[in-house]
């Protein structure tokens, strides 16, 4: 993730999760490194749950931005 993104998207996830808006989903927008350095902008749609095993777990599904707008936002 992009460091200038780091606390904002921490603070926005949280604050979702907190207010049970969307139940225990959260939605995000940043900025993600990609291997030759450069950064991509992707949609993150995120999940906490609680595991008997392991506690609190995040699932998170990171889609392409660029890909979405193209292909849905003509």
């Amino acid at each position: 993730m992009h460091p200038e993104d780091l606390t904002q998207v921490e603070e926005s996830i949280w604050q979702q999760i907190e207010s049970g808006m969307n139940g225990y989903n959260d939605y995000v927008k940043y900025r993600l490194a990609v291997k030759d350095g450069t950064y991509k902008t992707v949609l993150d749609y995120g999940r906490i749950v609680e595991s008997e095993h392991y506690g609190s777990v995040f699932y998170v599904l990171i889609v392409d931005y660029d890909f979405i707008e193209s292909h849905y936002h003509h």
